[in-house]
């Protein structure tokens, strides 16, 4: 497998966030399987990590969870959207909140609750 050569957040990690283990939870504890890290190979000979692979039915879903760093990375994540749209792929992003404040717990659980209801509907 070949990386690009973009910093840190694009070569494929073995150990995952605080967010993504959070997820990791919330997925299990919503009965959905999932793979962490799903490669997906692109025209250039390298791949697309998935944080979190999961099938229903005919859908491929590609769950992402952007921290701080997606801020700037918007044209590399719009590049990467677009080419898994094109084979097959939901792409579902949310935006991490720090959940050590209210306000943060609030909008993550706001934010599960959506991603659980656009499962529970395809």
């Amino acid at each position: 497998m070949k990386s690009k050569g973009y910093p840190r957040w694009n070569i494929h990690r073995n150990e995952p966030s605080y967010a993504e283990k959070f997820f990791m939870q919330v997925l299990q504890n919503n009965n959905i399987n999932y793979s962490f890290e799903h490669a997906v190979p692109n025209q250039k000979n390298y791949f697309y990590y998935l944080d979190f692979f999961i099938e229903k039915d005919n859908f491929k879903i590609d769950l992402e969870i952007d921290g701080e760093q997606h801020k700037y990375r918007k044209e590399h994540d719009s590049i990467r959207d677009e080419f898994l749209e094109k084979h097959g792929y939901l792409v579902y992003r949310i935006t991490w909140n720090n959940i050590n404040t209210e306000s943060g717990k609030v909008a993550m659980k706001e934010k599960i609750a959506k991603f659980i209801s656009f499962y529970d509907n395809l």
